[in-house]
Parts: structure tokens; sequence; C-alpha cells
């Protein structure tokens, strides 16, 4: 039996959102709202850092999170497929064209303010 690295179980490329201003989302479970911030963005997730130990995330559990990009928010329905401590991986659930948009326009930002930190070669 052959084991696959989290690289080659990741269906989309990963962006990191270093030094980024859009980098806080609001999950939103249970009638209470947590913030978290952004560790990695895909177009299918995104792994988050919850600001307090207090948030009630458990893999499985279903819920939505606020996600700011140019003066819009636009709540999306997540999945915690993984979690690890404060750590936790949520799958995007069924995304509108709209949230798709929302999504695909934030990882584009975010991919050009990493390339306006990377040092030159």
């Amino acid at each position: 039996m052959m084991l696959m690295t989290v690289e080659e179980k990741r269906r989309s490329a990963r962006i990191v959102p270093i030094g980024s201003n859009e980098d806080v989302v609001v999950l939103k479970i249970g009638g209470e709202q947590h913030l978290a911030k952004i560790l990695d963005l895909s177009d299918g997730g995104t792994c988050v850092y919850t600001v307090g130990p207090d948030a009630p995330l458990d893999v499985g559990d279903s819920f939505k999170m606020a996600l700011y990009h140019q003066g819009k928010i636009e709540d999306i329905a997540v999945k915690v497929s993984r979690k690890n401590g404060q750590v936790a991986g949520l799958e995007f659930v069924s995304l509108s064209p709209e949230a798709r948009e929302h999504v695909d326009s934030k990882i584009i930002r975010l991919e050009v303010e990493w390339m306006h930190l990377k040092p030159s070669a």
C-alpha cells in the first residue's frame, strides 16, 4: 500500500495570505461568531487558525463562514474536514456562482500580494 503525501491528496493549489489585510474570517457557529485567520486558501476550501481556543469545531461540523473581500462579505457554507488544536481545514460546500466568483477573486488578489512580497531572482 502506497501512502500519499498531503500535497498529493490536495485537489487545488494553496495560496498563503502573508501580509494581507483580508486574511480574517468570521465563523458563524451555533448562533455565535468566532474570528479565525486564513492560513491558506484554495478554490476547494481554506485552512484557518481560530483566534480563541473556544470555537466549537469538530470534524464533520457544517456552518457558515463570512469571507471579506474588497468591501464585500460573502457567507459561505463550510464543513470541517480536519482539525488539530486551533487549526482547522474547512471544505467549501456547494458554492453559489457569486460565492465562487468571490473566492476566485480573493485567490487572485492574494496571489498578486504574494508576488509583491517574494524577493526577485
